[in-house]
């Protein structure tokens, strides 16, 4: 594409490396609370990421010609954790958690305008109520508080890195709020299953333009569903499963520009057969669907449903050795893995660009052969 450079072309470079290490440390123990059975327990955990270096490079037959940004980022997450159990009857138990998370970020960029670096926290309480179990099956509820962290140069960023105008700073930290009702049960023979509704709500949606090497906070949104998971045993060597998840989410505030959110899902379908490994000939059948996405807030322009059939056979030719033959995309389906409506430009087509879906197409059939030794 030649929109954002008419000479050299769009292409650019991501690169970086790093660092992750982190640990985590629980403690569990056994009580009593007014004569109730209780299980408690305590921990910390953490993690430090040490970014060396995070570049955006323009770049053309895959040669570096400049630098759009370049930075280096420390960043690190701290937590402290607590919860409880009580079984209050034989039929309704509560779980009741809290949770603390302290993040720090330094950030170095190329440009110095860009530099930063900060500390937030957030406090998270945590309720579970199961009630049963009545012949096989109990209800449950959860309700909590949580967070997503940003990229912290998103926090620290002032001008974007290529044109130089200012931009919002994202909030390091941004509050979620989640809640569940859900059913199960293992009350038909040989089937598990889970039926559940659920909300959750984030004071802001983050999005990463790639591209441009920026993180840009947006609006505030919501999102609610169902989910419905089976596991069902049909023989002692054949199991089946179907699961599927149905949402909407949208934006939760008001603007002209539409409510939807670009890239969210409405369903979520996946089902499959599967013949036991213990067998001398073993496979499975998978099914995979994702429904349609907006592109845009309005939904005028959207992507196409996405279905994906895999198969697999394989022989087991003793306890330690078997072979099998995979197949991705069995039935060849031209369809695409995700879409993305932007302008981009091709030579000869206007300066300002074609407001266009770009794709990134789905693997073709593709197979292989798999060797498995176990020791």
């Amino acid at each position: 594409y030649f929109l954002a450079d008419p000479v050299n072309g769009d292409q650019v470079e991501q690169a970086s490396n790093r660092w992750v290490y982190g640990g985590k440390v629980v403690h569990r123990r056994l009580g009593h609370l007014f004569g109730r059975h209780t299980e408690s327990s305590v921990g910390v955990s953490t993690r430090h990421d040490n970014v060396g270096l995070v570049g955006l490079y323009p770049t053309v037959t895959k040669r570096r010609i400049g630098t759009h940004r370049q930075d280096r980022v420390q960043q690190m997450t701290f937590g402290v954790f607590a919860q409880s159990e009580v079984e209050w009857t034989d039929r309704f138990r509560t779980t009741l958690g809290l949770r603390g998370d302290g993040y720090r970020y330094t950030v170095d960029a190329i440009r110095s305008v860009n530099d930063g670096q900060g500390t937030s926290g957030l406090v998270s309480p945590k309720l579970t109520a199961i009630f049963g179990p009545w012949t096989g099956s109990e209800i449950y509820v959860n309700y909590g508080h949580g967070y997503h962290s940003n990229d912290p140069r998103a926090t620290t960023t002032q001008v974007d890195p290529i044109t130089g105008d200012p931009v919002n700073s994202a909030s390091p930290m941004v509050p979620a709020r989640g809640s569940e009702i859900g059913f199960r049960s293992v009350a038909v023979p040989r089937l598990q299953s889970t039926v559940a509704l659920w909300y959750l709500s984030f004071d802001s949606e983050l999005i990463f333009v790639g591209d441009a090497g920026v993180a840009e906070a947006s609006r505030p949104s919501q999102r609610y569903g169902v989910e419905w998971t089976n596991y069902l045993n049909l023989t002692d060597w054949l199991t089946g499963e179907l699961d599927m998840s149905f949402s909407d989410a949208r934006f939760s505030d008001f603007n002209v520009v539409g409510s939807y959110i670009p890239g969210s899902l409405d369903r979520v379908i996946a089902a499959g057969l599967t013949v036991s490994q213990d067998q001398c000939v073993f496979g499975s059948l998978r099914l995979r669907h994702f429904g349609s996405r907006p592109l845009i807030e309005d939904y005028s322009v959207k992507s196409e449903p996405t279905t994906i059939l895999n198969g697999e056979v394989g022989v087991r030719l003793n306890e330690k050795l078997n072979v099998s033959f995979e197949v991705f995309n069995l039935l060849n389906s031209d369809v695409s893995d995700i879409d993305y409506y932007y302008a981009s430009r091709l030579p000869g087509e206007p300066l300002a660009g074609v407001d266009d879906v770009h794709f990134h197409p789905s693997l073709p059939r593709t197979a292989r052969v798999l060797l498995n030794v176990s020791f």
